[in-house]
């Protein structure tokens, strides 16, 4: 390895580890003012002034050797199936911006790690990379679900507030009409749901046999998210 080769590899890790670090610091802290902002909104809720929130979301296809993972087409029974859930469960219009097909991807972003190496995958080349094509910190209140190609154990993957954007594996998408839950699930991670249900019936259920159900205090914590908003 030359020493310009070196360089640049302490260079890029720095890189990453600064990206990894505003992601976090950045998302946690732009949730919990997004909760304070809104803690009105929450009070309105709990006495049953249910008033209908937006939240925009896109989605952002990964591609390897100019292939995108899926075609943009595969998205839309999902996108609409996750519309109705937000809608019906929460009295959330889901409002999206785009769909974003993105060429050029490295290879550390397509192959999502395991639940084991959880928030230390922000700080790699893929974080840096995922966090760059969804915005961190403040610089966006757009939740993106971002398609690759493979996902270690699970089919989808949040981080929590931590950043902008759940991961989805491309096997989710492949059929048009294999409709998944698994996207209204992982929103539900990044809009403060952390924990999984043991009814069946609930969307925060782990399995993927999983129902479209929220729970009432569910439904408000998801109204309270950085990423919900009455504009």
């Amino acid at each position: 390895m030359s020493f310009l080769s070196a360089v640049g590899g302490i260079i890029k890790s720095i890189g990453n580890a600064i990206s990894g670090t505003v992601s976090v610091v950045g998302g946690f802290l732009a949730d919990f003012l997004g909760r304070l902002i809104g803690v009105f909104g929450f009070i309105f809720d709990l006495v049953g002034l249910r008033l209908t929130k937006n939240l925009q979301m896109k989605f952002i296809i990964l591609s390897r050797g100019g292939v995108p993972m899926i075609p943009e087409a595969n998205i839309e029974e999902t996108f609409k199936l996750t519309k109705r859930v937000f809608r019906e469960q929460a009295k959330i219009k889901i409002i999206s911006s785009e769909t974003l097909t993105v060429f050029g991807s490295p290879e550390e972003a397509l192959k999502i790690s395991g639940p084991a190496k959880g928030f230390l995958e922000l700080w790699t080349t893929a974080g840096a990379y995922l966090n760059g094509l969804a915005g961190i910190g403040f610089f966006t209140r757009t939740l993106s679900v971002i398609v690759v190609d493979t996902i270690e154990e699970h089919g989808g993957r949040s981080y929590s507030s931590a950043t902008n954007f759940v991961v989805i594996e491309k096997k989710k998408f492949e059929d048009p009409k294999d409709t998944t839950l698994l996207v209204a699930h992982e929103m539900g991670h990044a809009c403060g749901l952390l924990f999984h249900r043991d009814q069946k019936i609930n969307i925060m259920y782990e399995d993927k046999e999983r129902g479209e159900l929220m729970t009432w205090w569910q439904s408000n914590v998801v109204r309270s998210s950085k990423f919900v908003w009455y504009f």
